[in-house]
């Protein structure tokens, strides 16, 4: 089995400017309409960070596991769907998080540029970025031949 947790970086970062940026207008607000402001404003980001914080991907006896934070978001491959598995350079502007890549179709990727593209048997593609493509290359073709 394998399994790896990488952590979002990149979206921390975005987290952190956010509240910043958020405090500072809320400032500037009337007392009643600031409490409600920071309520709110805790929410999304509690909730953004549940949903976002880390990608894990796992590989068991029959599936590829791909959830983004507490699992809510996530994708669950059958191992005998993928008819291959190759290591790929992502180009920097495709970004991190859930993207669609032209060539590839769907993105799962919490930072780098280094992921595995999958071909499922049925000719779509899906992206995993990662930050051990090897290992996890070496685990799936374990798995699928």
């Amino acid at each position: 089995m394998y399994k790896h947790v990488q952590p979002f970086w990149i979206f921390y970062i975005g987290i952190g400017f956010a509240l910043v940026s958020a405090l500072g207008v809320m400032l500037k607000m009337p007392a009643p309409e600031k409490w409600i402001v920071l309520i709110f404003m805790f929410a999304i980001i509690f909730l953004m960070l549940a949903l976002f914080h880390s990608l894990t991907t796992v590989v068991d006896a029959e599936h590829l596991h791909i959830l983004f934070g507490i699992g809510l978001i996530k994708r669950k491959i059958p191992l005998s769907e993928i008819r291959s598995a190759v290591k790929v350079r992502n180009k920097w502007w495709y970004g991190w998080g859930i993207r669609y890549v032209p060539s590839s179709g769907w993105m799962f990727n919490a930072h780098g540029l280094d992921a595995l593209e999958l071909e499922f048997k049925n000719g779509k593609k899906f992206r995993v970025g990662t930050v051990e493509p090897d290992a996890l290359l070496a685990a799936l073709r374990d798995k699928i031949g």
